[in-house]
């Protein structure tokens, strides 16, 4: 006899006389009746699926304690890739699931939170409150949701609360943050900035002690002036040594720590959650500090055939940050001889106060950190109810109502910069003479930047809100309709209603420090020139969808889904879009049970899927709230002041071309997979999927002549195809022992078919929102984006062309392709091994196969500070790899002896950053994202007190440890000038890299 069951290894016994068997059955770890969440809240077997998806635990989330709830996805998913673009309070992240598909649109997957679109940041979500997110890696997966998910979707559920004896949770996080490398720097020479030609590097005479370039002389230890006297006569003098730790200095330790508390309870009928967590941050920036509080509450009732669930969340989040780039250009340009940290107090200091700071050409940054400073303060809500009728077995009908909003104020001060007299007029200047034993009184042009005279205090302030309305009706039918088929399917509606709006006043001059607008002198500024300056748009959509899964014997199914939108963002002739998919997957190991073996395979399960989806967000230059694409299609008009004639005031015609006959996007994906399990511990994921965009949103240029300078077409048409694969399950399991293992690889190839016509090449940054990467371009026949810059010239054979006279290179004015600015490769690997009451975590991931261009190396270079500028100590050399042409012999010979005819100043800060390739390095870098070790606190600790049900007691870090190529003497690849699809830059608006210790105490009551 054989005995098997879902969820079960089958097992065969032999048939006695004996009136009675026992037989023992072994659980199957094969996820086959786990229960996914899929589009709109529908819930399916997994083994009913025929698309990826995978799922991430609350206790997997949140294993290193993060901020962020996407830090704690990262390297956990294959497919998903995560970046952490910047340092910082509340640091930006990016998503991609399986890559760039558009050009000019949002790529980023749909975020959904209990059923509803979430119009959020998700950094706004406390990671704590996060029962599961299920990630639907294609548009195979999302097609249910229309355009808003043709990128993939993160569907989030949250607690709703637990069946049993209420419990308290508390847990209490103290987190230590701390830069954990900086650029490779020189420690050499001092200040100079061509002031004086350096040719005798031991010459103290050449030293310029109010430079901030670093092309000087050589350090020596003897005492020197350091800026110019102030009003009093004296000077700060300084040793002329380096201070190899100055720059990491400037930066705090940063703290941060998380309290949460939770409340849980229900019975049978329903449950109820509330929870509440407060962050309260200080940076590594000095004077930067934020604040986050989240309060939460849900829960689900019961009453027969009705049921109602809700969640409702207010989060407030506090940032005031300083300009983050000015300061870190100001540290990065300061030399290495100069004591930066002991000139924090400018207030009481003359040496560090406006008029008296060593540097005649830029603020001293702690005088920048107090007077320029960014506060962001939002107001975010979410909530959302749904109610059910389940009328019979096979019959559920459910409602869902949704809304986010933000509400979002800025504030920027600058405070006034009021020069002294003596320092506007006076140019006298101290000098060390030769040989650093005396100094040398000097008459010169006075301090440079307090000689351009006295700058305002300022007052910038914008207010933004972002209102999404949803509204679903499903009606779900899951009945068998024979003995061996089962039909599992649903019906709906659905409205999306956003509503955008801005205000943006500057006043650049107020009469006196009193930051209001009313303060200001002349007339404030209603326009920043950016996309969002004053406006208020609003955009819908309405869609009806169907899906359904046909089951043959639990062992095969068919499933298909159809949606089509009415887009108000479109003109009535392509206003409507469908959007479908058809995919299928079939259970081996029940077909064929005699492959499966208790010791071998233990399940086996293929899948293929096609879907064809749309994106529309490039219309609001790739935003993903639909709001932003409203009007594009139609004229609008803009103030012109000055229009017609004088000072009056009219309306000119936008620049771009008004296109009616714009539609979305189209994306087709085809996905195929297995699914196999091994030994009931094992469990291996393989998926192959393909897309291809057509009718690409892009900007084409237009004759001038005509009025406009550009217009919206439908042209583009972009590849992508990838490979993925997911194993994970119980190495280890003994008594005491326990061995998780989770190993996930993703590869991902792009490339751009076609552009506009003959169009080859499209530079991105300025056609996407929080684009900043001007060296980010779409060339066809390349991967998207590439990086591309300028390069020396070459000769055939690759080697740097120089100047037969001065043995310098030769910049080649075209711009050349140094490679994609996305990772090619990504492995993820954690690892949770537990022994008695110790659980030890590790995850670790690779990122492999591309570029990254560090812009933050071209200032550096300028600055002369960077380790780069002394590699050859300032001494003339050979260029490396470098040729010249032989007229006489009519070819290119190696350059063995030609020295460049400067090493110093007028060859780094100059024709050296000038050449972009000189910056870009391999990306690849293997991260040790989290360490935990957490420590179950025996029961009978606490046991007297009959209060406490558990404890336990965590130390995790982030980020421990990098490892990238010695190429990349700059900063963590990961990091991006913005979260637009223009990867691949770095530069000084990134602070230096961070790692991050963290002690947790979680007591349950």
């Amino acid at each position: 006899m054989v005995i098997s069951g879902i969820g079960l290894l089958s097992k065969e016994i032999k048939v006695t006389t004996e009136p009675l068997l026992n037989a023992v059955v072994t659980t199957a770890n094969d996820n086959l009746t786990e229960v996914v969440v899929t589009a709109f809240g529908i819930k399916k077997q997994a083994k009913e699926l025929g698309y990826s998806a995978t799922t991430v635990q609350s206790k997997d989330l949140n294993v290193a304690k993060p901020v962020n709830v996407v830090n704690g996805l990262t390297g956990k998913v294959a497919g998903l890739q995560i970046n952490t673009v910047n340092n910082g309070l509340f640091a930006p992240t990016r998503i991609v699931l399986r890559g760039n598909r558009s050009i000019t649109g949002n790529n980023q997957p749909l975020l959904v939170v209990d059923g509803a679109i979430f119009y959020n940041d998700i950094s706004t979500l406390n990671p704590e409150d996060i029962a599961s997110i299920n990630v639907l890696k294609g548009s195979s997966a999302s097609a249910i949701y229309g355009s808003d998910a043709s990128n993939g979707v993160l569907i989030i559920t949250t607690k709703k609360g637990s069946r049993g004896k209420p419990t308290v949770n508390f847990s209490s996080t103290v987190q230590l943050e701390s830069v954990s490398y900086m650029p490779a720097l020189q420690n050499q020479f001092g200040s100079n900035g061509g002031e004086k030609f350096v040719n005798d590097f031991n010459d103290l005479n050449t030293y310029i002690p109010y430079e901030n370039q670093s092309y000087g002389p050589r350090f020596n230890g003897k005492m020197v002036p350091l800026g110019r006297p102030v009003a009093d006569g004296s000077v700060l003098m300084v040793p002329y040594s380096a201070r190899p730790n100055e720059k990491r200095n400037f930066f705090n330790t940063g703290l941060t720590t998380l309290n949460d508390v939770s409340f849980q309870s229900g019975d049978e009928n329903g449950r109820f959650f509330m929870s509440l967590q407060d962050v309260n941050s200080k940076a590594v920036m000095p004077g930067d500090y934020g604040r986050r509080d989240v309060f939460r509450v849900g829960g689900d009732k019961t009453y027969g055939i009705f049921s109602a669930s809700y969640s409702l969340a207010y989060t407030y989040k506090y940032q005031n940050t300083t300009n983050t780039g000015t300061v870190y250009q100001m540290v990065m340009n300061t030399p290495a001889h100069v004591p930066l940290t002991s000139l924090k107090d400018w207030r009481n200091n003359k040496f560090a106060d406006i008029n008296g700071f060593y540097n005649d050409y830029f603020d001293n940054p702690y005088w920048d950190i107090d007077n320029y400073r960014n506060k962001t303060t939002d107001n975010n809500l979410t909530g959302n109810v749904q109610f059910g009728l389940r009328p019979t077995k096979w019959l559920n009908l459910t409602y869902r109502l949704g809304m986010t909003n933000l509400s979002s104020r800025y504030e920027f001060t600058g405070g006034p910069k009021v020069y002294s007299t003596y320092a506007a007029t006076n140019s006298t200047v101290l000098y060390s003479n030769s040989a650093g034993t005396g100094i040398d009184t000097v008459t010169e042009s006075p301090k440079y930047i307090a000689s351009q005279g006295n700058q305002s205090a300022s007052y910038t302030n914008s207010v933004y809100s972002n209102f999404l309305l949803t509204s679903d009706f499903v009606a779900n039918f899951n009945k068998n309709i024979s003995k061996d088929f089962n039909l599992n399917a649903s019906i709906g509606t659905t409205y999306i209603g956003n509503k955008l709006s801005g205000v943006y006043v500057n006043a650049p001059q107020l009469v006196v420090p009193v930051y209001n607008v009313k303060n200001v002198s002349g007339l404030p500024n209603i326009s920043n020139g950016g996309l969002y300056d004053n406006y208020v748009r609003e955009a819908r959509k309405f869609g009806l969808f169907g899906d359904a899964t046909v089951g043959y014997k639990n062992l095969a199914f068919i499933h298909g889904s159809y949606r089509g939108d009415v887009d108000s963002r479109l003109s009535k002739s392509n206003r409507f879009i469908p959007y479908y998919d058809v995919d299928g997957s079939l259970i081996l190991s029940d077909l064929f049970p005699s492959i499966v073996s208790n010791k071998g395979l233990t399940f086996a399960k293929i899948r293929a899927a096609y879907s064809v989806t749309g994106n529309a967000s490039a219309l609001g230059g790739g935003s993903p709230y639909i709001g932003y694409g409203a009007y594009v299609i139609n004229p609008t008009y803009n103030v012109s002041p000055g229009f017609p004639y004088g000072s009056l005031g009219g309306y000119s015609l936008n620049t771009t071309v008004a296109n009616p006959n714009l539609k979305p996007e189209k994306v087709n994906e085809t996905e195929v997979g297995i699914e196999l399990g091994f030994m009931n511990r094992l469990y291996l994921t393989m998926a192959a999927y393909q897309s291809e965009l057509t009718d690409g949103i892009v900007r084409a240029n237009t004759a001038s002549s005509s009025g406009f300078y550009n217009a919206l077409l439908n042209a583009a048409h972009t590849q992508n195809k990838g490979l993925e694969l997911e194993l994970s399950g119980n190495v280890l399991k003994t008594k005491n022992v326990s061995w998780n293992l989770n190993v996930n690889y993703t590869y991902n190839e792009s490339k751009v078919v076609s552009i506009n016509g003959n169009v080859k090449q499209l530079g991105i940054s300025n056609a996407i929102v929080d684009g900043s990467n001007a060296n980010a371009y779409a060339v066809v026949g390349y991967a998207f984006p590439v990086i591309e810059t300028r390069d020396w010239v070459r000769d055939p054979q690759g080697r740097v062309v120089v100047d037969r006279v001065t043995g310098n290179p030769k910049a080649d004015p075209n711009l050349k392709v140094f490679g994609q600015a996305t990772p090619k490769n990504i492995l993820g690997l954690t690892s949770n091994f537990t022994w008695k009451q110790f659980t030890f975590t590790v995850t670790m991931d690779y990122r492999g196969g591309y570029k990254i261009f560090n812009s933050i190396g071209q200032y550096m270079d300028f600055t002369g500070i960077s380790a780069t500028t002394a590699s050859t100590n300032r001494q003339r050399f050979v260029f490396p790899n470098s040729s010249y042409f032989d007229a006489a012999k009519g070819q290119y010979v190696a350059n063995t002896n030609i020295m460049v005819d400067d090493a110093n100043f007028n060859f780094w800060p100059g024709l050296y950053r000038s050449v972009g390739s000189n910056y870009i390095t391999s990306a690849a870098a293997w991260k040790l994202r989290e360490v935990a070790i957490a420590y179950e606190i025996p029961r009978k600790v606490f046991a007297a007190t009959k209060i406490v049900q558990r404890a336990v007691f965590t130390l995790s870090g982030r980020n421990l440890l990098m490892i990238r190529p010695k190429s990349n003497l700059w900063t963590d690849p990961e990091f991006s000038d913005g979260t637009g699809n223009d990867a691949g830059r770095t530069s000084t608006n990134q602070a230096p890299p961070t790692r991050l210790f963290s002690a947790t105490l979680s007591v349950t009551f």
